[in-house]
């Protein structure tokens, strides 16, 4: 939730409609997130109107929605981040926003996330500036006891660790209300998003799969900012949960990355109100948002919205959420090459990946034995599907992947601080490896390794880093091939357009995988059940009706799989190209 919810008549019934809900729907949280604003700010000098009598009123609120449940709900299992409301704005100096923004103009984004990133980390009487209106906040949570919040008072960010059922929750609350001061602040706040998500990130250790939450939504930052902090956001959390536009909503992005955006409560409004329960059943891989709303006419009742919750409850995939825990769907143990053989992969047809599991298996073997894998074809030929079906097999789902998305401009710096933590580097805002004398001084990996993590890496479109005859920044070469003599647990797994040249890799033991089209047999797998989310709709073809729709789209005329050179000619003319399954529509 997110918003003031007291004192009013729809906190009384917000009550009444939790006890409801447990009752009849069986919904017990494990855990509760309240995104910020708990009170009004400071609205006067009497009874119950300063930041202080404000919040005392809020703790009150959320221990009767902790007691509602049966058994009741731990403080220590309750998550709240600040807003812009719980701020108290008297304590904010104008001229020190101001002269932040002034200072940071026409820098570029790294630029700014470095500076930023130096402000917080540093502590300073500037800093201080910053976090004084946030001293009342501070105070309340002190008072109060709510120790698992408390992790730093310099900048009022956490992460811990909660494990539910066997399964081990990372949760960061970010403070994204730092800046805050004026009127109209859409897309003038700053986050310092880089330092407070890869410092978090590093705190929260192993984990099955990270939650964070902040009040505000991306698009509220300055776009000095934005789109890197909300990249390293996906890139690192599986649920993003915010409030502050009181706009309740869920998106969901490939590759697993979930936000959910929070209603609010105002006793003195009734039009945009909400808050929502998340159910997980990772037994069956499936994901339920109960999205909730105060009616005008007296009560709390589901939210419904067309084609995406019209029963109120919006439902998400896990499985495409790419959660660790041993209890989502894991490829067959294959224990050597030579004990390759058929299996059931219905767990992969279900993602909807067809006709890989010979291939899955393969690179997956090959991943164990060495440290460093290519994989290539046409763009869409469904590259990036295999590779996260290899990061969830057996063999390779106890290391931590770690994608990343190679642009013609990644340098050394670049790649380097966004692997240190896996790497073993303890700092929470890595600093650039030294160059003396023109070479690199690789030294810190060396003394890093022994609390460096079991990991994956994964590049996204590296063939960007390439050219015919080696890579375009010889030290991307070096630093690979330092992490690999430093950094035995970690594996690089390079994703590529085109089949990169062995004398490019000569120095490095690899093995490359060409990903070709699918062949008949899959494709007729394919139509049998088309749509992952309605296994039960699809098309039953014969073994000629087969035969026949795979020649039209293109494939080989004895069934076997393509090259993919045929699909790609076909996305010209009047076909539509399937991505990441090898095969065309019209």
């Amino acid at each position: 939730g997110s918003g003031v919810l007291y004192p009013s008549l729809l906190s009384d019934k917000l009550i009444k409609d939790l006890d409801h809900l447990q009752k009849t729907h069986g919904l017990n949280p494990d855990l509760i997130f309240f995104t910020g604003d708990a009170i009004y700010g400071n609205i006067g000098k009497g009874k119950g109107k300063s930041i202080d009598d404000q919040l005392l009123e809020a703790d009150t609120f959320f221990e009767a929605v902790r007691d509602t449940f049966n058994p009741s709900i731990p403080k220590d299992h309750f998550f709240i981040v600040p807003g812009n409301h719980d701020i108290n704005r008297k304590e904010a100096i104008d001229l020190l926003n101001a002269g932040l923004t002034k200072s940071l103009e026409n820098k570029s984004h790294e630029e700014v996330q470095k500076d930023l990133s130096k402000l917080m980390h540093e502590n300073g009487s500037n800093w201080q500036g910053f976090i004084n209106r946030l001293s009342e906040y501070i105070r309340f949570l002190e008072v109060l006891e709510y120790d698992h919040l408390l992790q730093n008072t310099n900048n009022l960010s956490y992460a811990v660790q909660r494990e539910i059922n066997g399964i081990k929750v990372g949760i960061a609350g970010l403070n994204s209300s730092w800046s805050c001061c004026q009127k109209d602040e859409k897309g003038k706040l700053w986050l310092a998003g880089h330092y407070q998500i890869q410092s978090l990130k590093s705190k929260l250790g192993a984990t099955d799969f990270n939650i964070a939450l902040m009040h505000h939504p991306f698009n509220w930052f300055n776009p000095a900012e934005d789109p890197l902090a909300k990249q390293e956001m996906e890139t690192n959390f599986r649920f993003f949960l915010h409030g502050h536009e009181h706009q309740g909503w869920v998106e969901t992005h490939t590759g697993g990355f979930t936000r959910i955006a929070s209603g609010a409560g105002y006793g003195n409004s009734e039009r945009q109100t909400g808050y929502n329960f998340v159910h997980l059943d990772f037994e069956q891989g499936k994901g339920q948002v109960w999205l909730r709303t105060y009616d005008v006419n007296g009560g709390w009742v589901k939210k419904i919205i067309y084609g995406k919750a019209e029963d109120g409850i919006w439902p998400i995939d896990l499985f495409e959420n790419r959660f660790t825990h041993k209890s989502a769907p894991s490829s067959p143990v294959i224990k050597s090459s030579e004990s390759l053989k058929t299996h059931d992969f219905d767990d992969y047809e279900s993602r909807g990946v067809f006709g890989r599991a010979k291939e899955i298996e393969k690179i997956s073997i090959s991943l164990e034995k060495l440290n460093l894998i290519s994989v290539y074809g046409l763009q869409g030929i469904g590259k990036s599907l295999l590779i996260k079906e290899v990061l969830k097999h057996d063999l390779h789902k106890s290391r931590d992947s770690i994608p990343f998305s190679v642009t013609a401009e990644t340098d050394l710096d670049e790649l380097y601080r966004h692997f240190a933590r896996c790497l073993g580097c303890p700092q929470e805002n890595p600093k650039p490896l030294i160059r003396m004398f023109g070479k690199i001084v690789f030294t810190p990996l060396k003394e890093y390794a022994a609390k460096s993590i079991p990991s994956i890496i994964h590049l996204e479109n590296a063939h960007l880093l390439f050219n015919q005859e080696g890579f375009n920044d010889p030290e991307i070469k070096e630093f690979i091939l330092a992490i690999f003599e430093f950094n035995p647990k970690i594996k690089i797994i390079i994703e590529s357009r085109i089949n990169i040249s062995p004398v490019v890799l000569s120095e490095m033991k690899h093995q490359s995988f060409r990903i070709r089209g699918i062949d008949q047999e899959s494709m007729v797998l394919y139509f049998k059940r088309p749509f992952k989310d309605q296994p039960e709709k699809g098309w039953q073809l014969d073994k000629d009706e087969g035969e026949i729709i795979y020649k039209w789209l293109g494939g080989r005329h004895d069934g076997r799989s393509s090259s993919g050179n045929e699909f790609a000619r076909k996305r010209s003319s009047r076909y539509q190209y399937i991505p990441n399954t090898g095969l065309c529509k019209v």
